[in-house]
Formats: C-alpha cells, structure tokens, sequence
C-alpha cells in the first residue's frame, strides 16, 4: 500500500486518525506530508517542484496547472513553483491553479485579471478586488513608496476595465493623504476622486513607451508606478 493511499483511507477518520496514519508512515522516512488543495499528501523526498506536487494529483499536469505555496513566502521569491527544487517541510499547503482559470476569485473577474492578481499575490502583495460598474477596483498593499512621499509601505489602486489589457492604463490612485513637496507632485496628483467607497489621490502619469498589450502584466504595471512616484516624490 502506498503512503497517500494509506493516508487517504485514514482521511475520513478525521485528525486522530490521520496522525495515526503518518506515525506508521514518516518515521525514518525521508517523504514529506504536505497538503495539496486541502487534501494531506504523503511527496516523496524534502524538495518540490511544480511536476512533483501536480504528480499527486490526478488530472493535472505543468501544461495544465500552475502550483503556489500557501505558507508564509519572502516577499523577494515568488510562491509559485517551478522548475527549481524547493526546500519543503512537514505541513506545507499548496494550491492548484489552472492557468487558464479565474482562481477562485468570481465568475465576475476576467480570467487575465485573476492571472495576474495571483501573481501579485506570489511576490508578496496584498491585494483586493472589487468590481465597481463596468470596471474593477484592485488594491494593491504593501507597495514601498519612495522617501520623498514618506518611504513606507502604502496601498495603490488601479481602476481597470474588464478588457484589460488590450487597452493602455495611464494613471493609478495612492492614499489621499500622500503628500509631496514638488511642483510636479501638485500637478500630477492634484485630483480626489472616490472609487470603491474610498477616496483616492489620482497620479497622472502617462507612458513613454507604447502599450504591448496581451504582454502587459499588474506586476509589471506596479513596477511602473513605483518609477512614476520616485521620479513626482
């Protein structure tokens, strides 16, 4: 018997049942007990890659799915899996994610924004979102803002449509109380407005460069901004 069909048959049993199951199971073992999509795994050996956690699951495959660490990640390494062996312990959750579906956030949330809204979420950000009319509010937590606008940790927002992104983005919203001392802060973000029942700085900041569109990401469009408030601070 294998150990993920021991460990499934003892499932049912509940919490008592499955650590009865793994005592019989992990001592001098060199395998791991993971869970994976909320279901308890037995993965062979102490590193994991993406191939190695979808190989538990039936179904699924890298061509299909992406995998993304639940736990805690540094917010310098993403929280997907790849290629590279990972360093797992006893315990780690991970999830599932089709590349081509909405993760779990809604029917509502365009697939490419579902994409890349858990990307965000695999380089560390916090991030929300809420469907305001025609378009969608994305709050993004924990982006750096540079010295000049009070060098702490704040909040962005993007207002974008549901056809993002085939069409080009120009400006984001910060804090309202941001403030800057520079006649170019005054004048690219002189404008209040009021987006998913919070009121927003609006930083006018418009590209140099042409939209690509279907290569165009949040994570990339963040990066941009952070540029945009370094250069207004």
């Amino acid at each position: 018997m294998s150990s993920n069909t021991a460990v499934q048959q003892q499932q049912g049993q509940g919490l008592k049942g499955l650590v009865e199951a793994l005592s019989q199971i992990l001592p001098n073992s060199p395998d791991t007990l993971v869970f994976v999509d909320g279901i308890p795994k037995v993965h062979p050996g102490d590193t994991a890659t993406a191939a190695s956690v979808l190989a538990l699951v039936q179904s699924v495959s890298p061509a299909t799915h992406r995998v993304y660490l639940e736990n805690a990640c540094d917010p310098e390494h993403s929280c997907e899996l790849g290629d590279t062996p990972k360093i797992i312990k006893h315990g780690y959750r991970f999830q599932t994610v089709p590349r081509d579906g909405n993760l779990g956030r809604g029917e509502a949330i365009p697939p490419v924004i579902s994409r890349d809204v858990r990307e965000l979420e695999a380089a560390g950000f916090k991030v929300t979102v809420m469907q305001s009319g025609a378009n969608f509010v994305i709050v993004i937590e924990s982006v750096m803002f540079p010295a000049g606008l009070g060098g702490k940790s704040m909040a962005i927002m993007l207002l974008l449509p549901a056809t993002f992104n085939q069409a080009a983005i120009d400006n984001f919203y910060i804090p309202i109380e941001t403030n800057g001392a520079s006649a170019v802060f005054h004048q690219r973000a002189n404008t209040i407005e009021t987006h998913g029942g919070k009121t927003w700085r609006r930083v006018s900041w418009h590209r140099s460069t042409p939209w690509r569109g279907a290569e165009e990401t949040l994570l990339g469009y963040v990066e941009w901004c952070r540029e945009g408030l370094r250069r207004i601070a």
